[in-house]
């Protein structure tokens, strides 16, 4: 599987998978269907309250058309990179240099779906996002975007797994670490495997900043000394209470 290093506003680098072809064929059948369904609801309320049917198409086309073309876009700019397909697969919109997306970027995406997706039959956005680099289809090489796969779990080796005591013989130091999510806490092992990869000033800082945001949210009255070991007992504490 294709991934891609992003690194964000605060100097961080983390790694993100590509979302594959199919998942973002899924993404985009479900938001069909979706749109399928208020279809659906809105003629049949229209035709509950209207008897006319020329009346009731002209209505039709008011209301459902503006729904049908701008329904991505929406969802997109307001959700931070989501559509309701997007979600339920796991999958986002996400900036290639790390930063927010804001509404020029989904605009650039939405104004390229006729041609990537529409007028080819899915052609070329099929074929870009399966040979580019980065798996971008038109709209995204404009917007300078991808769509990456959020994992649904922390990337954690067996090794690791099996060195970790149970709940029934291991006391967390940390138990307030249960209230973050585990894109969070995938987020914080994401920066000490950076920080040994890479030995330089900006790693560092971040693991320090990471390690001081923490703190606070454990509400700790010192921020502990050895920022590393601190963050990754946070790490093993988050798994012996969430597994």
């Amino acid at each position: 599987m294709k991934s891609i290093d992003v690194k964000t506003t605060q100097n961080v680098t983390i790694t993100y998978d590509l979302a594959n072809l199919l998942s973002r064929f899924l993404a985009w059948f479900i938001d069909i269907i979706v749109i399928g369904v208020v279809y659906v609801i809105l003629f049949s309320f229209l035709s509950f309250i209207v008897s006319d049917e020329q009346i009731i198409g002209i209505l039709i086309y008011l209301i459902f058309m503006p729904i049908f073309f701008f329904y991505s876009l929406a969802w997109e700019w307001f959700s931070n990179g989501y559509s309701l397909g997007k979600y339920l697969l796991k999958i986002k919109v996400l900036k290639l240099n790390g930063a927010p997306l804001n509404f020029t970027d989904c605009l650039l995406r939405w104004s390229f779906r006729m041609i990537d997706i529409y007028f080819s039959l899915g052609a070329i956005a099929a074929s870009l996002i399966n040979s580019t680099d980065h798996g971008q289809r038109l709209g995204d090489i404009v917007a300078n975007t991808t769509v990456v796969k959020l994992g649904s779990k922390m990337n954690i080796s067996l090794d690791d797994i099996l060195k970790i005591k149970t709940i029934d013989n291991y006391s967390p130091i940390y138990p307030g670490v249960k209230r973050l999510n585990e894109d969070e806490m995938l987020l914080i092992k994401r920066v000490i495997e950076r920080s040994n990869k890479y030995s330089n000033k900006a790693h560092a800082q971040a693991l320090q900043l990471a390690s001081q945001k923490m703190a606070r949210f454990l509400e700790l009255k010192d921020v502990p000394d050895d920022a590393r070991q601190f963050l990754s007992t946070c790490i093993r504490d988050y798994i012996v209470l969430t597994r």
